[in-house]
């Protein structure tokens, strides 16, 4: 009983692990008994070096070729990521955050919260200081928003599909989305069955009568997006991408018409398509200009087949796409164990293993041939006695320990790649990599023709062979993870790093400003280190403070201090952490070898949350009047049940050297008892100003009030005019739990 306990075991793990062996690839042949086998290891080496190169088709056909010779189903070793941010930097200017970021400068009203100057993000609300832009599922709502006391709705955009953002330059507004009626029509069509985006450029020169001028479908996903000037960079991604019979590459239509073809037209230039060598699967990544002075050029893109992306951050001159390249402890758990064993089996078994390798990739995958080669190593371990097998997988314990630090720093790494935006063009540059992921694109920064960027490099668990084949749970060492920060020059080449921060702790929030760098790490406490670039190619780390709790957004306000959102968190010693509310921090760093919390502010109880600790566009700086507001769900303090006690825009005040709270705006309506009732059409998700007025935005109402006071001024009722209504449908960011 306990030796099949035991082989059930053994061919359990080696399944499950071949399942995740993604890279072994070369076939081994004619090996002699007692023959050392490196090639496991090496073609993992080879197969992680290669996802850093791009290489670049030089034709369709030469495309085509490459994907007809693809493997049978190759699936990848790239474990996706969640997010795809993007942001930017000022390259132009002396500080990568200027004072005031986010807010306009002279004409008084606020603009998107940006992370570089110069440097627009897509939102569901704009406004240009005279009219407000806002967006709620399919339709767009233009509001006439000044004078205050007469704001009114006088035109409405009802779209085709669910509209995701959208930008305003001069008299264009520029939206994007899910587009339902092009899936259908590529069902239709029989092509391939991804989703498509519709990207729609509106006239609005007469803001009662936005009228259509380009309405582009794209086949992907929306990735990000930056305005530059009248230069719209579009970031979409196909994912698990394959080939079809009539176009290779992702679709483009316009006015419901295909235009992608494999000839530059009068209204399409074929694309620039680069690709790395690898195993996994491919996702297609199009980055896409459209200059809105000029929408009569032909569509200019370039492709990049790749592992799904990251993070992108963007300068006024330069795009930076990243994505994580992975290899899992399994997959060199298991390329060791096919090298180590394959001397060792009997002849009949390795003639066995030398036929599966010998099939060709497009018949058999890579995936399938390791599983099979595996089962053959299950089924010699499976005859063993059961101490030669201890003895023997001891051995196995020996040789992964020796070749896991000869490959451990390759198990993680970002790859960049450069691609350079002047004179209207996308030009690739370079590539590069280094140990780690970054959290976000606030992790990224552009300065004075340096790259920075910090990551953090995961916890690793390895399991010893030995413990799996005893039949019991398996035991696990663990190497802490821990935090880097890379100074890279404008060929991509490292020039400094700082290695080993915080070991134990991740990164939660980033900030670089000018020649600084702020770093936020937490396990039990909030780790704020100070980073000193004066000298970029001998960065030092200056000072660093410890506090309870930790910040998950950094904001720059005005020279030396630092504004910490996040959350407040009660250290329990070794019974770990509880997180508490919400916390606001003012940091002093005027002093970067001392930095300070000379103020904090704590908000609600467990459960209490703000969008902005993971949507930098929720948060609103008034600068001239020492404001800042955001949405927040709050409980009440001590309360175990997590029930909202309020939701709506939270409005702060920073006087000297501390922040206390102006005042609160909600547009939902309670019961006779102060409960809540719950409406997602009526919560607050963003706020703008203008002039002397805060507007406080839902997705049917926004709610004007004066700056001076937050005394109500006027609501507007998106969903009851004349125009066209919809249902509103926004996503709930909080919810009320009994």
């Amino acid at each position: 009983m306990k030796k099949n306990i035991i082989i059930s075991l053994i061919f359990i793990i080696v399944v499950v692990s071949a399942i995740v062996f993604y890279f072994y690839k070369k076939p081994l042949t004619n090996v002699l008994p007692n023959q050392t086998v490196i090639s496991g290891l090496d073609n993992l080496k080879a197969s992680l070096a290669n996802q850093k190169e791009l290489k670049k088709f030089s034709s369709p056909e030469e495309m085509k070729n490459f994907f007809a010779n693809r493997p049978a189903s190759s699936s990848g070793s790239y474990l996706d990521s969640q997010g795809f941010g993007l942001r930017t930097d000022m390259a132009a200017t002396e500080a990568s955050a200027p004072k005031g970021l986010g807010a306009g400068p002279a004409n008084n009203f606020s603009t998107t919260n940006v992370q570089v100057a110069g440097v627009d993000e897509a939102d569901i609300v704009k406004t240009d200081g005279d009219y407000i832009y806002t967006l709620n599922n399919n339709i767009i709502s233009i509001v006439k928003a000044v004078p205050a006391a007469e704001a009114s709705l006088v035109a409405t955009i009802k779209l085709e599909g669910q509209g995701q953002e959208l930008y305003i330059t001069k008299d264009k507004l520029v939206v994007f989305g899910y587009d339902q009626s092009a899936n259908d029509l590529a069902a239709k069509m029989m092509w391939r069955p991804n989703s498509y985006i519709f990207l729609s450029v509106y006239d609005i020169s007469d803001k009662t009568k936005p009228s259509v001028l380009k309405n582009f479908k794209l086949e992907g996903s929306y990735t990000t997006s930056r305005l530059i000037g009248e230069r719209l960079y579009f970031i979409s991604t196909t994912y698990n991408f394959y080939p079809a019979s009539d176009f290779i590459l992702p679709k483009v239509l316009l006015d419901d018409k295909v235009i992608s073809s494999e000839q530059t037209s009068a209204s399409y230039i074929y694309p620039e398509v680069y690709y790395v060598d690898t195993n996994s699967a491919y996702n297609a990544t199009t980055v896409a200009l459209l200059s809105l002075d000029e929408l009569n050029k032909p569509f200019l893109s370039q492709v990049y087949m790749m592992p799904s992306g990251e993070s992108t951050y963007v300068s006024t001159d330069n795009l930076y796409l990243t994505y994580t390249k992975y290899l899992s402890e399994y997959q060199l758990r298991m390329s060791v164990a096919r090298d180590f064993m394959f001397s060792r089996l009997p002849e009949a078994d390795r003639t066995k293993i030398n036929k599966i390798e010998a099939i060709d990739s497009t018949i058999l995958s890579d995936d399938e041939k390791a599983g099979k080669v595996n089962q053959v190593i299950d089924n010699y371990f499976a005859r063993l006695e059961e101490t030669e097998r201890m003895n023997l997988i001891k051995q196995l314990d020996d040789e992964f320990t020796q070749r896991y630090q000869s490959v451990y720093k390759e198990l993680e790494k970002t790859v960049i790649h450069k691609i350079n935006l002047a004179d209207g063009k996308l030009t690739y540059q370079t590539s590069a990599e280094v140990s780690g992921h970054v959290l976000n694109q606030f992790s990224m920064d552009e300065y004075k023709g340096y790259f920075r960027l910090a990551t953090t490099r995961s916890q690793s668990w390895i399991m010893p062979f030995a413990a799996t084949f005893r039949g019991a749970m398996p035991t696990t060492e663990v190497e802490a993870s821990y935090n880097n920060v890379y100074t890279l020059d404008d060929k991509l080449a490292v020039v400094s790093s700082i290695e080993n921060l915080a070991p134990g702790e991740r990164i939660y929030a980033v900030r670089f400003v000018g020649e600084r760098g702020y770093v936020v790490t937490f396990k039990q406490t909030d780790p704020l280190f100070v980073l000193d670039f004066k000298d970029p190619a001998k960065p030092i780390l200056a000072g660093q403070l410890k506090i309870p709790g930790f910040s998950s957004y950094l904001h720059p306000y005005k020279e030396n201090i630092l504004i910490g959102l996040g959350k407040e968190v009660l250290d329990k010693g070794e019974q770990g952490i509880e997180v508490q509310g919400l916390k606001i921090s003012l940091f002093d760093v005027s002093d970067a070898a001392n930095p300070k919390e000379i103020n904090s502010l704590a908000l609600g109880g467990r459960g209490s949350d703000s969008s902005v600790l993971f949507d930098h566009k929720a948060f609103l700086l008034v600068p001239d009047k020492d404001l800042i507001a955001f949405p927040m769900s709050l409980t009440k303090p001590g309360s175990t049940n997590y029930m909202t006690d309020f939701q709506g825009l939270g409005v702060f005040k920073i006087e000297a050297d501390k922040i206390v709270e102006a005042g609160r705006i909600s547009n939902l309506s309670t019961t006779e008892q102060g409960d809540i009732v719950f409406d997602n059409a009526k919560m607050i998700l963003r706020s703008l100003y203008i002039n002397d007025y805060l507007y406080a935005m839902s997705p049917a109402l926004i709610n004007i009030n004066q700056l001076a006071d937050l005394s109500s001024v006027k609501t507007i009722n998106l969903s009851s005019s004349d125009l066209p209504k919809q249902e509103p449908d926004s996503p709930i960011l909080y919810e009320k739990v009994r």
